[in-house]
């Protein structure tokens, strides 16, 4: 069903409807785990210095490749995942590295390094790496580097990742850093993905700028120019998008969706509902269960 207003009625996904409901008074979920994520690496001798390199692997000149099995394809990314480790290991000597596990992306690879002073060894592991896939196999190879962050800027890195692999599927390149990216410069579509990835928390227009390198004023002023709508505008217009999913499962309460959006209040929550949908959230819900 659409509703007047025309919210979109998109189905659940798995995360959400498995989600357990959240007690009133508790920080957000993902913040919470962001949180003690950061504390682990600090007390690991972690939190310091670090980035994200993303290794994208394209099999496309592989001999025969279209004729490989599932199984084979698997075998030869594990094959150059275990390359670029050896090659890791002699470039990053003395830091601390990991290869993380592989994600659901074939091809890829990401290790996440700490330690660092400055990026000045990615562009030397790029092209020691390569030099080392190109004489083993065509495969194509991309180094996809995050900037350095500390500390709670350890949560931007996530973002920066995300960025960097959408900007390398629309534009491929041997070695793209996030100096480079045009993120740095498209500052509005970086910080509408930061919205979009921070959706069930607090979203303050002072941790966007942030995690994106300018000032809050400056971020408020792009947004202005750009959309016509002040930033705030912009991060309710996104949550009352996603209130109406959750609302349309029926399965949780307008203070539950209240608090899982980062709202302070269930009473603020649906002034800023029915300032969009022209209607309470208990309306909505009411109009949804009747179609």
């Amino acid at each position: 069903m659409k509703s007047a207003a025309g919210c979109p009625s998109p189905r659940l996904s798995s995360q959400t409807r498995t989600r357990r409901r959240p007690s009133p008074g508790s920080p957000p979920e993902g913040g919470q785990e962001a949180e003690r994520a950061t504390a682990a690496l600090d007390a690991l001798g972690a939190g310091k210095g670090c980035a994200a390199v993303l290794l994208v692997m394209d099999p496309s000149a592989v001999p025969n490749i279209g004729t490989f099995t599932p199984e084979e394809r698997q075998r030869l990314f594990s094959f150059h995942r275990n390359l670029a480790l050896d090659v890791a290991q002699k470039v990053f000597h003395g830091l601390g590295f990991t290869l993380l596990p592989p994600d659901s992306a074939p091809g890829t690879a990401v290790f996440f390094l700490w330690g660092l002073e400055d990026a000045e060894l990615i562009a030397p592991f790029q092209a020691k790496l390569t030099a080392a896939f190109r004489d083993i196999s065509p495969m194509r190879l991309s180094v996809l580097a995050t900037g350095i962050a500390s500390g709670p800027g350890l949560m931007n890195l996530r973002l920066q990742t995300e960025v960097l692999r959408r900007e390398h599927a629309l534009s491929p390149r041997p070695l793209l850093s996030w100096s480079q990216s045009m993120a740095k410069a498209d500052y509005v579509a970086a910080a509408k993905l930061y919205v979009d990835s921070h959706i069930l928390e607090r979203v303050l227009v002072q941790d966007v700028a942030a995690a994106i390198g300018i000032t809050p004023n400056y971020l408020s002023s792009l947004f202005k120019r750009q959309l016509g709508q002040n930033f705030m505008d912009y991060v309710n217009a996104t949550k009352v998008k996603y209130a109406c999913t959750l609302l349309q499962s029926g399965k949780h309460m307008v203070y539950e969706v209240s608090h899982m959006l980062g709202y302070d209040n269930a009473y603020y929550f649906t002034k800023v509902f029915k300032r969009y949908m022209k209607m309470t959230p208990t309306e909505y819900q009411a109009e949804f269960s009747r179609k």
